[in-house]
């Protein structure tokens, strides 16, 4: 898992890798050491290390110099600096780079597995915001799918034998599964994997926008444009644009990126001139495309051009064994815990949300608990089942009709838009309200939405 207990060791004394693991093994570490600078910038390249320990005094590069490069790959890892002869004569330097801590040799065992102990408890604590989580998760994004169901691994499977392909990809996924999450790990296993990744969401762009944030636009080329503007094809060149609810978009917008595709050329508007890009895109949507070909909403020839290859992500519904450890991986750095009948409520509930859901459930369920346990009070009632239609003495049923029915209302909207993570287009398809007329919903009960303000 992305954030276990797992610490990169890096001493040219093969003899001293020994001695840390076996220290660090009874407390519950997992350490992997490596001999050289060289190895440890590559160990911390491929997987993420929440706590790294590094010898100063090795031939090649140093531990101080080491520190700095692996800060510039990951500055959330903790590194703490290993050293016979005392601090170190530059330890401005080591400040600088935001050295955790000094472990002097002989190291003294019960004195290392406190303070690796101390740094990941700190380390944990940076969990509980949602940027420095995210961070890691981007960076690492094939670590960061947790699972433990055969249909996820088969997945995982899946983007790794695609990733090293150039030809597009179309993932196919219920709002909610993670199919950014998907994208990144096909551009992180491929051989673009150092050069730049984008995400856009068609469906929250206007067309013109659209046009422009993808080809880019010459100065002039339309009211507002007072300068030239690069696109994100260009801009991905080299790398990998990921187009997210490419089900939203306009046949006109289909064509002109079905011919950006097949030439792998664009023109900016207001321009005549084909510019030459290398760009791999990546597709997604939670749209039947072939329901919306037979509708005359899709172009038959772009659905075919995009799902060249595709990767279909089950619904949380579908694999339930993944529940459990990803509650646990949303909960780390909480110091709080969940009561045997809260958790089999949540094993249980189907998300329609899918995994979206299951994180806002919790962090509503953080805010709600009080005394570090997580109860069934603490769920929502879609969840728990507690609706308190039961009771006669129920505060719904002291209402008046209208009042109740307002009530409620409002209570499925929130929740509704909170499930979507604000996105109104998903809300409207997830509860078959007109769109229009849930913008108009959403305004008279004075609920925020994405793009509200």
């Amino acid at each position: 898992m992305l954030f276990e207990k797992k610490i990169l060791a890096v001493d040219d004394d093969e003899d001293n890798l020994t001695i840390l693991r076996l220290m660090l093994k009874k407390a519950g570490y997992r350490v992997v050491g490596v001999q050289n600078g060289k190895k440890a910038l590559e160990k911390i390249q491929e997987t993420f290390f929440p706590i790294a320990f590094l010898d100063v005094k090795m031939p090649g590069m140093d531990g101080i110099k080491l520190m700095q490069k692996i800060k510039e790959i990951s500055p959330e890892t903790m590194v703490a600096l290993i050293t016979a002869y005392g601090k170190p004569n530059d330890i401005h330097q080591a400040y600088k780079a935001n050295v955790f801590d000094f472990i002097d040799k002989p190291i003294d065992n019960d004195l290392l597995v406190l303070k690796v102990n101390a740094a990941y408890k700190q380390f944990l604590s940076q969990l509980k915001s949602h940027k420095f989580r995210k961070k890691i998760m981007h960076r690492y994004p094939a670590e960061a799918i947790v699972h433990k169901s055969p249909q996820l691994s088969a997945v995982i499977d899946r983007i790794k034998k695609l990733a090293q392909s150039e030809d597009s990809v179309l993932i196919l996924g219920e709002s909610g599964t993670g199919k950014e999450l998907v994208a990144r790990a096909l551009h992180w296993f491929s051989p673009r994997r150092k050069e730049i990744f984008r995400a856009i969401n068609a469906a929250s762009l206007h067309e013109q926008t659209l046009e422009s944030e993808l080809f880019g636009h010459e100065k002039g080329s339309f009211t507002g444009a007072e300068d030239r503007r690069i696109g994100y094809f260009e801009r991905c060149s080299k790398g990998t644009l990921f187009l997210d609810e490419i089900g939203e978009i306009k046949p006109e917008m289909q064509i002109k990126l079905l011919r950006v595709l097949e030439n792998d050329q664009l023109i900016r508007m207001g321009s005549s001139d084909p510019i030459d890009i290398d760009t791999r895109v990546i597709f997604a949507t939670n749209r039947d495309l072939e329901q919306k070909i037979r509708e005359k909403s899709f172009r038959e020839d772009f659905y075919y051009r995009i799902k060249i290859f595709s990767i279909k992500i089950p619904p949380l519904r579908e694999r339930k064994s993944d529940i459990e450890p990803l509650i646990d991986f949303m909960l780390l750095g909480h110091d709080v815990k969940i009561s045997g009948d809260a958790l089999e409520m949540l094993l249980r509930y189907d998300y329609p949300g899918n995994v979206r859901e299951l994180e806002i459930i919790l962090k509503n369920a953080l805010i709600n608990q009080e005394n570090g346990t997580i109860e069934i009070d603490h769920l929502p009632p879609s969840v728990s089942g507690k609706i308190g239609a039961g009771s006669a003495n129920s505060e719904l049923f002291q209402m008046k009709w209208n009042q109740a029915k307002g009530d409620f209302e409002k209570l499925y909207l929130i929740q509704l838009i909170e499930r979507t993570n604000g996105n109104v287009t998903q809300a409207a398809r997830l509860s078959g309200i007109d769109r229009s007329d849930l913008h108009r919903k959403l305004k008279r009960f004075g609920i925020k939405y994405r793009g509200s303000d």
